[in-house]
């Protein structure tokens, strides 16, 4: 025990006990903490100033009877009780102090106690414990010794028994370590003990990013007495500790993988890779050789040859051949075999058109885009586009490839006629793989523009002169326009958008910028190199949802006279 102070001063230190502790910052090793510093503790309820240690009451680990073991209390606090005393003790070996843990500044000491069978959860402390997070790296049989002080020198004279446990992590029960169970730490009555831990921690704890210790104790039989915890020391000489691998892509057991995929792995720290230190074997295509680059913490295989579609593959590192290179040179302990599925060759699907399925009011003049699942080949007569009055199998110049075509009829539209544009399954074939056609036709009708000769022909003068004929007249006029989704919008704006004499790319509205159509659309990740849908007219002015108001779907929210593909971030630097 360090020097003895005349002031005592009691701060209830019972936090939040949640699943994740407060403060959760793993702290490297060695790691000591005494509490002869006064201003570590400052405020009801606040470990801020003592990195990596937290405080809880232990509500929802134990119940109101007393003589629980504290060794017994494994699992995680899963419910959160805050707890503030205004009331502080003045006397550790006062029978009416409150249950929970304290800093006793007399004796430089955190002390904790149960709550004396307190059946009130609000003033209760039925398993109060510390929480230690540790970083581990690097370390292996590692050290702790603590001291347990009885300062409570009342007439009370209980067992306070004192448990430590460990885990891996921040989730999940905590395990046992009976080499540091105390059954009594206290003495009496009027008498004080002073007890000293020492063990070696489970070498579950060796060599981890994050480890959290827990010394605990419980109600006890009769009147708790306050036991403080001083002198943590937890050590550990620095060990070189072999290296393993702390992920791979794809991962273990992972299915879906494409055919063409790239491998990745990633170790625990800088290591040298020689000879055949990894293998990849599978069901169809074999052993393959791949390209190596990256090093020394992360490397990347690109194999050869690719994959064959719908196989189990094997991607194996080999112990002997993976050497780190701090210290002794250690290889790994065991080797390490991946597992995974490659994806099945899909047949390709046609995944929009522009215009789209239903669409009318299409100008005579327009483009029609066609973009598939997958980059494709097209052959022979591919497509058919027939309309009612221009007639059927209309010819039209084919631009852009291999995902997204722009067809561009060599004739224009009649007004106001039904189209049928079909994609013939036997012409459009993907590229991976085995060539894969389509499985079936996809088909597609849209309605041209009507003549615009004669659309204000019913505004008459008389009406015209009428503010309220007028409106009236003109909603009955324009009220049957098409309504298109949010999501629709993509393939009519890529169409409006699109870039002079290259139908593939679109332009943005505010970088005179191009961008692959389809391709470089917003994925909701990347920022960089992809286009937006664009408000011109403000969300925040109106019209801020794709629901609509009064019961009406997609209200002009997804109007496309406003909307602008527009360089995704240019647009968010701009702002509304």
């Amino acid at each position: 025990m360090t020097s003895v102070r005349t002031r005592i001063s009691t701060l209830l230190l019972a936090l939040f006990s949640t699943t994740a502790y407060a403060d959760s910052t793993p702290q490297a090793l060695p790691f000591n903490q005494n509490w002869s510093n006064p201003a570590l503790i400052v405020t009801d309820n606040d470990w801020s100033g003592v990195p990596g240690i937290t405080g809880a009451t232990g509500n929802a680990l134990n119940g109101n009877s007393g003589g629980a073991n504290p060794q017994t209390l494994l699992a995680d606090d899963p419910v959160p009780q805050p707890i503030i005393r205004a009331t502080q003790p003045n006397d550790p070996n006062s029978t009416s102090n409150p249950s929970g843990l304290f800093e006793f500044e007399q004796f430089d000491v955190v002390g904790f106690q149960g709550s004396n069978n307190n059946t009130s959860v609000a003033t209760s402390a039925r398993a109060p414990h510390l929480v230690i997070t540790l970083n581990t790296t690097g370390r292996a049989a590692i050290p702790i010794s603590y001291v347990l002080r009885d300062i409570d020198s009342s007439a009370d004279n209980t067992a306070q028994q004192v448990a430590l446990m460990y885990r891996v992590g921040l989730t999940g029960p905590f395990t046992n370590i009976p080499a540091a169970y105390v059954a009594d730490a206290s003495d009496g009555p009027n008498l004080t003990k002073t007890t000293n831990v020492s063990t070696v921690l489970p070498s579950a704890l060796d060599n981890q990013p994050l480890v959290q210790l827990r010394i605990i104790t419980a109600n006890a039989t009769g009147n708790d007495e306050y036991i403080g915890i001083d002198d943590i020391s937890i050590g550990g000489a620095a060990t070189d500790v072999p290296p393993t691998v702390n992920s791979t892509i794809p991962a273990n057991n992972q299915a879906g993988v494409a055919f063409n995929s790239n491998l990745s792995v990633s170790f625990s720290e800088a290591v040298t890779v020689t000879g055949n230190w990894y293998t990849i074997v599978c069901a169809v295509s074999g052993a393959h050789t791949a390209a190596v680059t990256g090093g020394p913490g992360t490397f990347q295989l690109t194999p050869s040859p690719v994959f064959a579609f719908g196989e189990a593959c094997t991607l194996t590192i080999v112990a002997a051949n993976v050497l780190d290179q701090d210290g002794t040179l250690d290889a790994m302990a065991a080797n390490v075999a991946v597992n995974f599925t490659v994806a099945n060759d899909l047949a390709p699907t046609v995944l929009s058109t522009a215009p789209g399925n239903g669409a009318t009011g299409v100008p005579l003049s327009a483009d029609i885009t066609v973009n598939f699942s997958e980059a494709v080949s097209v052959t022979g007569s591919w497509y058919t586009l027939s309309c009612a009055a221009s007639g059927s199998n209309l010819a039209a110049s084919v631009s852009g490839g291999p995902q997204s075509f722009v067809l561009d009829p060599t004739a224009t539209f009649s007004n106001g006629e039904i189209c049928t544009l079909t994609i013939n399954a036997s012409g459009v074939s993907d590229l991976d793989g085995t060539p894969t056609p389509m499985a079936a036709n996809f088909i597609s009708q849209f309605t041209t523009a009507p003549s615009a000769a004669n659309y204000y022909s019913a505004i008459t003068p008389a009406i015209a002169a009428d503010s309220a004929q007028l409106r009236t007249a003109l909603h009955e006029l324009i009220d049957d326009h098409t309504v298109f989704s949010y999501f629709d919008a993509w393939t009519l704006l890529e169409a409006a958008d699109s870039m002079p004499g290259n139908g593939a790319q679109i332009l943005d509205v505010y970088k005179n910028q191009t961008y692959a159509k389809v391709t470089d659309r917003d994925n909701g990740t990347v920022t960089v190199g992809r286009y937006n849908r664009e408000h011109t007219w403000p969300n925040s002015l109106g019209f801020g949802s794709q629901t609509g108001n009064l019961g009406r779907p997609n209200p002009p929210y997804t109007d496309c006279h406003m909307l602008y593909l527009s360089d995704k971030q240019y647009n968010s630097d701009r702002g509304n």
